[in-house]
């Protein structure tokens, strides 16, 4: 064998060993950020009857997660109370509120369509409603449009995750721990708005993610193209190990949703593409400690960071065989031509010397 045979050997096998390695070598989506911790709070509320049960406040409850916080409400009317440890919520599934899908998802449009997505006045008016002039409540405190938007949401959401229905004000056995029959009747319109129109809202996660999770390519060349896509605003990225392009070459750091980008790089090896934004934790997100508190659903959208990963790997270049002169076609094909004639040439030889020796 020759030194140039042995050459073009050892690099068939190292290029075939560099792809199998490339191949595997190739990133993986970052893994979801951890899910947001929240701390819940709640303040007085309106007495209210819901099933068998008398004197059910509706507390309104807040979650605040990090420097923001949002309306909250309860998902699960047979708990225990909400508690005030920090950060003892953690946002969790559907699943985790043992609530038939469709009924979540009814709670979700529920949530879209009332307080305080939606301002509680405008609720009221949308119900039928209105707070009755001079109303206290149960506590001796004026009532306001807030409070009644928030407890007739309350109870619709009640109805859908306990299946409990608001019972009318004279089935109530006791009265002197609800509201007065004028600010229960106001209750009533706007649970009866929420409970008869509500629809099934699907479920939204925020996410960041790029696709595809990995690619290859031979140094010089752009490896691409990697598309971002995001719940949220602009995406922020980065590279380790080489550079980000746009499709005409010029570097790039940030990107709007659907946006595409490509990788360069000097040398072999991996590169990891970094994006992170700020998404949002959506409103229906389910809240839960893990324990026998209430779960809860939120109310509104709060911020919250993203992040993903994916990986190129460059591949050394491909040496190429020089060439001079005609193509490879036509060496090959001026080889063919001096080989035959060489052939005929030694035939002819041959046949001239059989002829003088005989």
């Amino acid at each position: 064998m020759t030194r140039k045979g042995s050459w073009a050997l050892r690099f068939t096998a190292a290029a075939l060993v560099g792809g199998v390695l490339a191949l595997g070598a190739g990133g993986i989506a970052a893994a979801a950020d951890p899910p947001a911790k929240a701390t819940a709070d709640f303040g007085e509320g309106l007495g209210i009857v819901v099933g068998s049960h008398s004197g059910a406040e509706t507390n309104p409850i807040s979650l605040k997660i990090g420097s923001d916080t949002e309306g909250a409400y309860c998902i699960n009317f047979h708990s225990a109370p909400v508690t005030k440890q920090p950060e003892a919520y953690t946002e969790s599934s559907w699943e985790s509120a043992q609530i038939p899908a469709e009924s979540l998802g009814k709670i979700r449009w529920i949530l879209i369509h009332s307080f305080p997505s939606v301002s509680a006045d405008s609720l009221l008016s949308a119900a039928g409603a209105t707070v009755p002039a001079g109303a206290k409540s149960i506590h001796h405190k004026d009532v306001h449009a807030a409070d009644i938007a928030y407890a007739g949401t309350q109870a619709a959401i009640w109805n859908f995750s306990d299946n409990l229905p608001l019972k009318p004000f004279d089935d109530v056995s006791d009265k002197s721990k609800v509201e007065k029959q004028d600010v229960y009747a106001a209750i009533q319109q706007v649970f009866d708005f929420l409970v008869k129109n509500a629809k099934v809202e699907a479920e939204v996660k925020p996410f960041l993610r790029i696709d595809p999770a990995t690619a290859s390519g031979e140094v010089g060349t752009k490896v691409g193209p990697f598309t971002v896509a995001s719940s949220g605003g602009d995406i922020k990225l980065s590279a380790t190990g080489g550079n980000l392009v746009d499709k005409d070459g010029k570097p790039v750091t940030t990107l709007k949703t659907g946006g595409q980008v490509w990788v360069t790089g000097d040398t072999a090896g991996k590169v990891t593409i970094n994006a992170t934004g700020s998404g949002t934790v959506s409103i229906g997100r389910v809240f839960t400690t893990g324990g026998r508190e209430q779960r809860l659903i939120l109310a509104g959208t709060l911020g919250g960071p993203l992040s993903a990963t994916a990986n190129a790997t460059m591949t050394p270049k491909t040496p190429q065989l020089p060439v001079t002169g005609a193509s490879v076609t036509g060496a090959l094909g001026g080889g063919l031509v001096l080989l035959v004639g060489g052939a005929l040439g030694v035939m002819a030889v041959r046949r001239r010397r059989i002829r003088f020796t005989a």
